[in-house]
């Protein structure tokens, strides 16, 4: 790897790659000094870095994560690196992210919105609060957010009622064709009592 990067033959994705492999503290810590750094570019970083740090059932790896990404959340005024932080909750599929992702799910910033339809599901996909959210982000102006949201639906959230096959019959008619698909698998997966990939 070192001598392909001398050769600059090495992506910057290919380097993130292998830091996430390695996990080690030394990582971590380089990681939480840029998720401090002045610059929005610098704190991005950390949080790339942070995001898939070690093995995926173990994260976050290190306990020191979660105030740091619980600070940042409350503190962060850059839409774009806020967007990373919530990718970075997220991504532990830990359920005590949930009410800080539900809270987000209404943020004026589509990307931000976006990152919660994809990832809330994984925290708690039966949960009240991930339901209500996804729920409400089905009904988004913009197609992606409802795609990811209905999406869950078909594929994660098994709940059911009136009021999910109410949204989901909705979205038979949206102008989206891959929501309006995968809002009649969603019901199909209701009428059915199983998942659509069963």
């Amino acid at each position: 790897m070192s001598e392909a990067h001398a050769r600059g033959e090495v992506s910057r994705s290919e380097l993130l790659v292998a830091l996430h492999e390695r996990g080690s503290r030394e990582v971590f810590e380089a990681a939480e000094v840029l998720c401090r750094d002045d610059r929005p570019e610098g704190r991005t970083l950390g949080l790339r870095i942070l995001r898939e740090l070690g093995p995926s059932d173990k994260r976050p790896v290190f306990d020191e994560t979660w105030p740091l990404l619980e600070e940042m959340v409350e503190t962060e005024e850059d839409d774009d690196v806020l967007y990373w932080v919530l990718s970075c909750l997220w991504y532990t599929g830990n359920p005590r992210v949930i009410d800080t992702l539900v809270r987000y799910s209404s943020h004026p910033n589509d990307d931000i919105r976006q990152t919660i339809a994809f990832g809330v599901a994984g925290c708690g996909p039966d949960d009240p609060r991930v339901v209500e959210a996804l729920l409400r982000l089905a009904r988004d102006p913009v197609d992606d957010i409802r795609g990811y949201a209905v999406y869950d639906f078909v594929e994660s959230i098994t709940a059911d009622s009136p009021e999910i096959r109410a949204v989901l019959t909705g979205l038979l008619d949206d102008p989206d064709e891959g929501v309006r698909r995968d809002a009649a698998a969603a019901l199909k997966v209701r009428e059915s009592g199983g998942s659509e990939s069963e």
